[in-house]
């Protein structure tokens, strides 16, 4: 196989791994729900995804760090809504204390 090709397929893929996470973060942003994304495994995500970053630069691939880089940036967007999401829930079922 040729390297064009090669580098052709890394690109591609990299490219739609770099935005798979878009439709989430637009549906977060119309229904402003997270309740249903786990905490975890966007820990999980975010924490595979600086490991590959680094490997990445390490060999200078940069389809892989390019892409976790990317990935990583989405992922801390969701975390960023999850968090604030979980804290005005949870404000709002606090019970009211009489001053």
């Amino acid at each position: 196989m040729s390297r064009l090709i090669v580098e052709i397929i890394g690109w591609i893929s990299a490219g739609l791994t770099a935005i798979y996470l878009i439709p989430q973060i637009i549906r977060i942003i119309k229904t402003k729900n997270t309740s249903d994304i786990s905490f975890y495994s966007l820990a999980i995500l975010l924490s595979a995804s600086v490991l590959w970053t680094i490997y990445g630069i390490l060999l200078n691939t940069i389809q892989v760090y390019m892409t976790n880089i990317s990935q990583a940036s989405l992922v801390i967007m969701i975390l960023t809504f999850k968090i604030v999401n979980t804290i005005k829930a949870n404000k709002s079922q606090a019970p009211e204390v009489a001053s």
